[in-house]
């Protein structure tokens, strides 16, 4: 025991004469020592060190604790990027017990505040810019950095443990980053003045990871209750009122209120473009946004335009390999569906999903995100049986991360049905649409469009099973919704209808009523004439819905 006390003792003494010989070589190593001795001991970023001083500093830093052994291992084990060193456990707890002790409190926690502040600053850069290699390198060191509560203020504490919670969703992991955001939250609301920027950033990731879960409502609240009245705080324009403003508006086009979303999001577009045009990151989220919107209000050369924008803006100006990369790419492609160019559609979508691939797991949820849209298209193209292995694969992980009753599993669902029901197996594909329909009534209203599109597909089974009389008044229930809402997919309905009526139209002609069956020939030209119109509106001049549509009209007549 004794040799052991006077190893500890020997080793304090050599520990504590290198720090003194470090810290005296450079005014800049002080803070830095103390900054390594607050995390994890192994496999730290040197880019950390690098977000506190610049580079010239931190490589002198590195050589002294390399010359006095400090330093155990210099390596890039979480990615060939991301270079990271090492230091023993004890020494590092030598290093800090040394700083505690010798440091007087005024000095500390000058110290202790500025290497806060480069922590969290790091941290908004990783979680903004979205780098998932280099958020999982960081995390462990955050977590043990906040280990050591006593030696922080709360409002530095709940300020860290807000970009934690930050940090946890862009990995995707829902339950810790809802814990500790609601937890920063509860903290930070203590003082709304003074945190108001923080609360405003902590609200918004928890918004967002309230509506991954599909906590729709609960997401509206924070932002309209909570977020919205924060605004009084800023007596100029700030980049945290535009960034709350597309939240708002993504949860608006998730809950079906496009108008709305519509113009929330131009508003947070306007104020990125005219204030803050080298936040390129939320530039290009902002117009993704738009752009995904305009989608849903059928207007899709508009979203065509912003979303290449979107996606030319992250390909210029940050990291070109990206989830967001992924994201912008699936908005594009169902551009390109709606448009007809399915080709082009699914070539993005294979794309995307390999991007998506470098940063999650084959079977996680974002993928399966994806996989539904590219399900459609190969069903588009009459690829069924890639369609339906795709889109049961993809039901599994849909079921088993956000279950059976989830907004999401629903767009699996319908997807599946509507395959189905193009492999002419009926009743299957109408208990899949019937599933589908009955969440998305649930969560849109039955006069929405989302619902309506299911209903369209259960009118046309109802057709090809010979059920004409009821799909005739589905498809017309279908009709007025779209037209309500003055949306261009009103032309499919159209056109399914024109079908129907032609089928009535041979039945009353082989039931020898002709004059019935001019007149129902007659309606079928009419609704195929208004579709070609509609197409004519909407769509730009090459497009295949047109040349379709043409050809059914020229037949039909």
């Amino acid at each position: 025991m004794k040799e052991v006390s006077e190893y500890t003792k020997n080793k304090y003494n050599i520990i504590t004469l290198h720090l003194k010989n470090i810290i005296a070589s450079h005014k800049d190593f002080e803070e830095l020592l103390l900054f390594i001795s607050l995390l994890d001991s192994q496999h730290i970023p040197r880019n950390l060190l690098d977000a506190s001083k610049n580079s010239i500093t931190v490589n002198s830093f590195l050589y002294f604790l390399k010359k006095y052994s400090l330093i155990t291992s210099e390596a890039s084990v979480v990615s060939c990027s991301i270079a990271t060193f090492s230091i023993h456990r004890s020494t590092q707890e030598i290093i800090l017990t040394h700083f505690i002790s010798t440091l007087d409190l005024k000095r500390k926690n000058e110290l202790l505040t500025s290497i806060s502040h480069t922590l969290t600053n790091h941290m908004t850069s990783l979680t903004d810019e979205e780098d998932l290699v280099a958020i999982k390198a960081l995390l462990r060191h955050c977590e043990t950095f906040l280990d050591h509560r006593t030696l922080f203020s709360a409002k530095i504490r709940s300020s860290i443990e807000g970009k934690l919670g930050a940090m946890y969703y862009s990995l995707r992991y829902y339950s810790k980053g809802q814990h500790i955001l609601e937890k920063s939250f509860l903290e930070l609301e203590k003082n709304p003045i003074e945190n108001h920027r923080q609360i405003i950033d902590v609200l918004a990731y928890l918004t967002t990871i309230y509506m991954e879960l599909g906590n729709h409502e609960d997401a509206q609240n924070i932002i309209e209750k909570r977020i919205v009245p924060y605004k009084a705080y800023f007596s100029e324009v700030h980049p945290h009122m535009a960034r709350a403003l597309t939240y708002l508006g993504d949860v608006s086009t998730i809950l079906g209120n496009y108008e709305k979303a519509k113009t929330l999001l131009e508003q947070s577009l306007d104020l990125y473009q005219k204030h803050f045009p080298t936040q390129y990151f939320w530039l290009a989220r902002t117009s993704a946004s738009l752009g995904n919107t305009y989608v849903a209000l059928g207007k899709y050369e508009k979203a065509q335009n912003l979303l290449e924008k979107a996606l030319l803006i992250h390909k210029t100006h940050t990291l070109k390999n990206r989830l967001d990369v992924a994201w912008i790419s699936t908005f594009l492609a169902n551009v390109y569906k709606k448009l007809g160019n399915y080709d082009k559609a699914k070539k993005l979508l294979e794309e995307a999903i390999v991007v998506a691939k470098q940063y999650l797991s084959d079977n996680h949820i974002d993928i399966g995100w994806i996989t539904v849209f590219l399900g459609n298209v190969y069903r588009e193209l009459g690829q069924l049986e890639k369609a339906q292995n795709l889109l049961e694969q993809t039901l599994i992980v849909h079921r088993e991360t956000c279950g059976e009753e989830n907004v999401r599993t629903a767009s699996v669902f319908i997807a599946l049905g509507s395959v189905y029901k193009d492999l002419g197996q009926y009743e299957k594909a109408k208990i899949f649409l019937n599933k589908g329909l009955f969440i998305y009534e649930k969560e849109f209203g039955e006069t929405h469009i989302e619902p309506a599109r299911i209903l369209r597909e259960l009118g046309q089974i109802y057709s090809l099973e010979g059920h004409l009389e009821s799909a005739e008044t589905l498809l017309n229930k279908v009709l007025k919704i779209f037209q309500k809402n003055h949306h261009p997919e009103l032309y499919v309905s159209l056109e399914i209808l024109a079908e129907l009526f032609l089928k009535k139209s041979t039945q009353a002609m082989q039931e020898e009523n002709p004059q019935l069956s001019l007149n129902l020939k007659k309606k079928a030209v009419d609704d195929l004439t208004q579709a070609l119109k509609t197409v004519e509106t909407y769509f730009p001049k090459e497009s295949p819905h047109r040349e379709r549509i043409e050809t059914k009209l020229k037949k039909a007549q």
